[in-house]
């Protein structure tokens, strides 16, 4: 019971991977930004018009409230990224391998087993951490099961509580999926969910990165895989329950057309 239950009794939850009918037109619509996973861009590129029409909420880093499921003028929205990859990627953007930092301007002095236990520490001493790197929580961003703690306030793998994630996740109604923000493909998902076109090409999505700054990124992602293989298959079971919750979310996209071509 290391991660909470046995993962080998984990079963996949029982909330159907169904295509809800579109809320069209759109009133309001809330956003679950989760961190590290393409929000901004979707932000940016796809939320747009309804946030320029004030129509659009962003919940940045509160949990999501399950008061608000079944309000009939309200359309659900949430971005997830595979859990393995959030965390390669977070590193990575940080500055791991000498890749663009957001800290004090310079590359990690940190490998990624040692980002990866400064988070899990910082999720219980914040301020020790804190005081002993200088690194506030805004670059500590990784927590196990992140997808279903921001959806039921409880980070703990257990049947009972992926089963709630699931239920609240199968009544959301656009998921963006960040592996497949740059597919043509997923025109037809998103324009079908927001009512509206979205432009997926990559230069519209990853505009503000050079063909030279991506692949010095992906790269670097590259090399953290490669060198760090054992600690990722720690991280693939310690998220469980996420990448189960990741799963149904794709299988819902999946359902809703998304994988048909543009």
């Amino acid at each position: 019971a290391f991660f909470g239950t046995r993962i080998a009794d984990l079963r996949e939850p029982l909330a159907p991977a169904r295509c809800k009918a579109p809320r069209l037109p759109i009133g309001k619509l809330l956003f679950l930004h989760m961190r590290k996973a393409g929000g901004s861009t979707v932000r940016k590129n796809a939320l747009g018009p309804l946030a320029k029409e004030g129509r659009a909420t962003f919940v940045e880093y509160e949990n999501f409230d399950q008061a608000l499921l079944g309000q009939s003028n309200l359309t659900l929205a949430i971005n997830l990224r595979d859990p393995v990859d959030r965390l390669v990627s977070q590193y990575v953007a940080e500055g791991g391998y000498g890749y663009i930092t957001h800290f004090k301007g310079k590359p990690w002095r940190f490998s990624l087993q040692q980002y990866w236990h400064l988070s899990q520490l910082y999720l219980h001493d914040f301020q020790g951490v804190k005081a002993q790197t200088g690194i506030d929580g805004a670059h500590l961003l990784y927590r196990p099961n992140y997808i279903m703690f921001r959806l039921t306030g409880n980070a703990t793998c257990g049947q009972e509580n992926l089963d709630v994630a699931a239920q609240i996740l199968s009544q959301f109604d656009v998921i963006f999926i960040a592996e497949r923000l740059g597919d043509p493909a997923f025109r037809k998902y998103l324009s079908s969910r927001l009512g509206y076109e979205v432009n997926t090409a990559r230069t519209q999505w990853y505009g503000a990165e050079s063909r030279e700054i991506r692949a010095v990124r992906e790269r670097a992602q590259s090399r953290v895989v490669a060198e760090n293989r054992l600690l990722l298959e720690y991280v693939e079971l310690e998220n469980a329950c996420d990448r189960m919750l990741y799963r149904l979310a794709s299988r819902m996209v999946e359902r809703c057309g998304a994988g048909l071509g543009g």
